[in-house]
């Protein structure tokens, strides 16, 4: 049953999968850490001691979510602001923001997993 549930929840991400661009991958990828943030948040998981677990991956999530919201500006190359104010340098800014997506997630990921 499980499987079958899995397939209807990635089945979107699968379906417009392509093998050209990065942001294909860090689709499935956000997609998949949603989900497990959603399940660590539950009052009935017991591991999360004060966030151990789900802050990092709250964090991945948002650097995920940023890449799929187009977050930062590739035409310009300049600075673009957000809502809340910040400023962030597109390229640059997306890089270091990516280098700790893959810190985080090779120091942390392995806690992640059942």
């Amino acid at each position: 049953m499980t499987s079958v549930r899995n397939l209807i929840y990635y089945f979107r991400v699968v379906w417009d999968d392509r093998d050209y661009d990065y942001l294909f991958t860090h689709d499935l990828l956000l997609r998949k850490l949603k989900k497990r943030l959603k399940r660590y948040e539950s009052k009935d998981y017991v591991f999360n001691q004060e966030g151990f677990i789900t802050k990092p991956l709250r964090i991945c999530v948002e650097i995920l979510e940023r890449e799929a919201d187009d977050f930062y500006d590739h035409t310009t190359n300049q600075f673009k602001k957000t809502e809340s104010g910040i400023v962030f340098v597109s390229e640059r800014r997306q890089l270091e923001t990516i280098s700790i997506l893959h810190a985080i997630m090779g120091k942390y990921s392995m806690y992640w997993w059942d």
